[in-house]
């Protein structure tokens, strides 16, 4: 009687109550961290963190709203409704503008869907007013590395003859950094910190940190300045994928390639590990080129992917790359 009474307890919880006296556990598992500690910041660098909310159940995950407790810390999330293994961002940035010293905020998720509940996140930070950066953060926009990328900001310590910069550091491979100092006297020291691209910086998105090192002979200062930025090829490749499906057993097949920049240039070779493509170039120069990128199908059926490498004679980018893949079906008899 007891087993029974126990088994019916069991199933009435697996339907709803246990869903709602573990509200909290169900949202925590959609999170990989709960705080974050900005450390050591100064007045008008723009530090920010982002906590990535990911769906790990069946049902569709809504968010409905996410606030901050104090406005030392603004938020704002990319997307709210969630389906499974889908992933967003919640951006918490810190107001080193407005606020300063020691700061510590509450951030609050809270969700209507499947089942209503909350998560509460912690960021926190110490705000320092006798150091500043203008401006706040490094954004060199949309651009091309191979042309002018140079972005500047200026760092500024009041009070201390001492202070010096001895070091700045990324993890970033693909940025140069120069520093010049620019004013020191018993009231405020000043150095002009440039940041450029290099020109092996991969086309896309760019983000990331650097961390300049600061002494007064006693202590140490990191300060952390953000930069982004979109970088363009020179190149421009289109389709940006060839894709090749349902191509039949010992077919032939040809697709047109467009390569284009913004001053002439020549397609000298096209080279592919696998030699089921060909491609025809006639070497002239000119701004756009059209290409037929030529496949002969094997007899067994498959999937393929490979790689196809445009070289050309441009100084500032002489390769460009078109990945490419093939379904390959039997062909009926």
């Amino acid at each position: 009687m007891h087993r029974w009474i126990h088994l019916a307890l069991l199933l009435t919880c697996l339907q709803l109550p246990c869903a709602e006296l573990s509200a909290q556990d169900w949202t925590r598992k959609m999170f990989k961290e709960y705080e974050h500690d900005f450390g050591t910041v100064v007045r008008g660098s723009n530090p920010e963190h982002r906590f990535v909310i990911e769906n790990v159940f069946k049902e569709d995950i809504r968010i409905e709203s996410v606030n901050s407790s104090c406005g030392c810390t603004s938020v704002s999330l990319e997307k709210r409704t969630l389906k499974t293994w889908e992933k967003a961002e919640l951006v918490a940035h810190f107001n080193t503008v407005g606020f300063s010293g020691q700061r510590q905020a509450t951030v609050t998720v809270r969700f209507s869907a499947p089942y209503t509940g909350e998560v509460q996140l912690q960021v926190k930070g110490n705000i320092r007013t006798d150091v500043q950066v203008a401006p706040g953060d490094i954004n060199f926009g949309t651009i091309n590395p191979s042309g002018n990328t140079k972005q500047t900001v200026e760092v500024r310590k009041f009070g201390n003859a001492n202070w010096r910069i001895v070091d700045v550091r990324s993890t970033f491979p693909h940025i140069g950094v120069s520093l010049s100092e620019t004013q020191r006297d018993q009231n405020r020291v000043n150095y002009q910190l440039s940041a450029t691209l290099k020109p092996t910086t991969p086309p896309g998105q760019v983000q990331g940190e650097l961390v300049v090192i600061a002494t007064d002979g006693a202590q140490e200062l990191k300060l952390p300045i953000q930069f982004s930025g979109k970088v363009v090829s020179s190149l421009q490749l289109s389709p940006p994928v060839l894709d090749l499906a349902n191509v039949k057993t010992g077919e032939t097949v040809t697709r047109k390639v467009i390569l284009k920049a913004e001053q002439p240039f020549r397609v000298k070779d096209v080279t592919c590990e696998n030699t089921a493509f060909s491609v025809q170039a006639d070497g002239e120069s000119r701004t756009t080129h059209f290409l037929e990128v030529t496949y002969k199908c094997p007899n067994e059926p498959g999937r393929q992917q490979t790689e196809l490498h445009f070289v050309t004679d441009l100084a500032e980018q002489s390769t460009t790359i078109l990945p490419a893949i093939v379904t390959i079906i039997t062909a009926e008899k």
